[in-house]
């Protein structure tokens, strides 16, 4: 078993402590950023990205700090870092996504203007990005979602209606659709009604009882939809 790691970053840091927690001892082979280890032919081979850590282990190869993780400690299931129980897993997953979603970035910008920089000669800190760097949540964001946000979209629905060539789509368009494929099925419809003239309610886009665990026997309000072309053909012409 082989690390490819730099030994300054926190994503290299964190697989090593792992892999020495579990007493695993991989060899350890130390990249050079600085003389672009991570741009040679025989690397970019393991990872296309140029990006370390990467993990070697008997032919097969693993990149991403969290995966390389999640790896090592599943060879070791009595120490519990890899739990059995699939929902124990998520949490594990969970924290991890998060980590790398909100609280990496910050870290990494704060990390690079104020270390990074200066040890590639790059200059002194950007004022502006290490301001960036930090992560503000906006209280406000989502002000309707309240015990009465559903009489409060009601009405901004009616006055928007007023708009004969308004097509609202997505998640921040419509103010629902927290899941992308809904989201991107509410563009798709809504091609639909400016090219080919439909009549798609966006609004019932994964509007089932049954998605939002509500019981009503046997509702799907958008099978009602009329079926178009988009719908019987595949999008990209075939060659």
């Amino acid at each position: 078993m082989k690390l490819h790691v730099a030994p300054a970053s926190p994503r290299a840091f964190k697989t090593v402590m792992v892999a020495r927690h579990l007493e695993l001892e991989p060899e350890i082979a130390i990249l050079d950023l600085v003389k672009g280890d991570h741009m040679k032919p025989e690397f970019v081979a393991l990872n296309p990205n140029h990006r370390m850590p990467v993990l070697e282990d008997d032919g097969f190869v693993l990149w991403e700090s969290n995966a390389i993780m999640q790896y090592l400690a599943s060879k070791r299931p009595e120490s519990g870092l890899w739990p059995s129980d699939p929902r124990q897993q998520a949490d594990v997953s969970r924290w991890q996504s998060w980590e790398l979603a909100h609280w990496e970035p910050a870290c990494a910008t704060l990390l690079f203007e104020r270390f990074v920089k200066q040890l590639f000669g790059q200059g002194d800190p950007d004022p502006e990005k290490v301001e960036r760097g930090f992560v503000t949540r906006v209280p406000m964001a989502y002000p309707m979602y309240d015990a009465e946000y559903g009489e409060r979209v009601a009405a901004i629905r009616k006055w928007l209606e007023t708009i004969g060539n308004l097509q609202q789509v997505g998640r921040n368009g419509l103010h629902r659709y927290n899941n992308s494929d809904h989201s991107m099925l509410t563009a798709i419809r809504a091609v639909d009604n400016i090219v080919n003239g439909t009549d798609h309610d966006l609004w019932e886009v994964n509007a089932e009882s049954v998605y939002h665990e509500e019981h009503v026997e046997a509702e799907q309000p958008y099978r009602r939809a009329p079926e178009t072309q988009a719908m019987r053909e595949p999008l990209v012409a075939e060659r």
